[in-house]
């Protein structure tokens, strides 16, 4: 069976947290288990779940070590520098004493919200599948916590859900459902990005390549190389104060690389059939923004502010904006590389739009309704004519939960106030 993805992915009880290739034999009591990494790009581990107890081992590759034995078997092979070649291990193996949990049938994507939502109005999902160590899967219910999670403050947020267990499943590994939630828009991926290379491979496309590369050599033209961007503007908000074009450098610049503009152009060309000679024309005659080789030295992501050409393109009513990235004078050795939107590097940062944002949260004031909960409840009903003890409990635990909601908005806080001083405005002094 085969893992195309490196996320943790469960196919027929076996659970792996990379891409990989798997065989499994079983005989009897004995299982021979063959891993190898099908990119062939994986310098670490690759960790494997088996549905099965047991674990003793029998002969494996001196690259395979068994980490766990029960309530389930887990592996992990070492991949680097094997080339895709396949490992192997035979080891003892049980049927398992009890169902347990073994891994999940899915991941959630991430979910964007705006700023403002209470955690009670998420959308997150109320169930997820999982594998059980006898090959069966169930559906389970969620119950998702809270965290650090903030309404008002835009970021994003890990989130951990309980899983709801029938009777008769177990979860001794300690399965939780995970998943991201991004308050607010803070950033849009490249819609489209290339590079070109001018000389003889004027007419030649460039698309599909993982990077991107700005070159300026005093040589032949054929060295000289441009790239592009493109982005869509229909998530940058009205309340963006600055948008910044961020990137991330494949590495240092070459010796003679001083500096690099950043021009915006426009929007009709595609990375598939765009070439130096068909490339975009420039909107003014001066680059938006440019970083130097200096700004390189300390960090290789870079975050330029192209503020002013995303506004004036909004405000033209524009849905796309685009950005030619080229070096401005020859040099010997001239050359700067970038991570594009199919990097294989992993953690690289892709080309982005990110901005700040104006949103202002809510003023959130509970020192009355502190005080009125205060009076309301130290009320000696033997005092006062006209109480009702049952209405007057009812709405302290009413304003109290009110009080210790961290979502809760001045419109509900009023409320409560109001409702819990017309109650004791009622009672008299006996």
């Amino acid at each position: 069976m085969n893992f195309w993805n490196n996320k943790v992915t469960t196919v027929a009880g076996i659970t792996s947290n990379k891409a990989a290739s798997i065989t499994m034999q079983i005989n009897g009591d004995e299982a021979t288990i063959g891993v190898s990494d099908p990119t062939q790009e994986n310098n670490g581990t690759i960790e494997l779940s088996l549905p099965y107890t047991g674990g003793d081992m029998i002969e494996s590759d001196a690259n395979v070590e068994v980490l766990q034995k029960t309530p389930f078997i887990k592996l992990a092979v070492r991949t680097a520098g094997l080339a895709g070649q396949t490992s192997k291990i035979t080891l003892k193996v049980l049927e398992p004493e009890k169902c347990e949990i073994i891994g999940f049938s899915e991941e959630f994507n991430q979910i964007k919200t705006d700023p403002g939502t209470k955690f009670t109005d998420l959308q997150l999902p109320k169930t997820v599948d999982v594998y059980d160590n006898a090959g069966g899967t169930h559906t389970l219910d969620i119950l998702w916590e809270r965290g650090d999670y903030q309404k008002d403050v835009l970021g994003t947020y890990d989130l951990t859900g309980q899983l709801v267990l029938p009777e008769g499943l177990y979860n001794t590994a300690g399965f939780a459902a995970f998943i991201q939630v991004q308050v607010g828009d803070e950033c849009t991926p490249v819609m489209d990005n290339v590079y070109v290379q001018g000389g003889s491979d004027s007419d030649k496309n460039f698309g599909g390549s993982a990077y991107l590369i700005v070159k300026y050599d005093a040589g032949a033209q054929n060295y000289t190389r441009k790239s592009l961007m493109k982005f869509s503007l229909e998530l940058v908000p009205e309340s963006a104060q600055a948008v910044y074009l961020a990137f991330e450098l494949t590495g240092t610049p070459s010796a003679d690389f001083t500096s690099a503009d950043i021009y915006q152009v426009e929007n009709d060309w595609e990375g598939a059939v765009v070439t130096f000679n068909s490339f975009p024309a420039r909107i003014g005659i001066n680059p938006v923004s440019s970083f130097t080789k200096a700004m390189t030295s300390g960090n290789l992501i870079q975050k330029l502010d192209v503020t002013e050409a995303v506004n004036r393109a909004k405000i033209n009513g524009e849905t796309e904006i685009s950005f030619e990235i080229s070096i401005p004078t020859k040099a010997t050795n001239n050359y700067v590389g970038i991570h594009s939107s199919r990097t294989v590097a992993e953690g690289a940062v892709k080309p982005s739009l990110v901005w700040e944002s104006d949103y202002e949260a809510e003023k959130v004031i509970k020192k009355n309704l502190s005080f009125v909960i205060d009076l309301a409840s130290n009320i000696n009903a033997e005092d006062y004519s006209n109480v009702d003890e049952k209405v007057l409990a009812r709405l302290v635990e009413d304003a109290k939960r009110v009080l210790q909601d961290p979502d809760a908005e001045m419109e509900e806080i009023h409320e409560m106030e109001r409702r819990l001083t017309q109650e004791l405005v009622k009672y008299r002094r006996m």
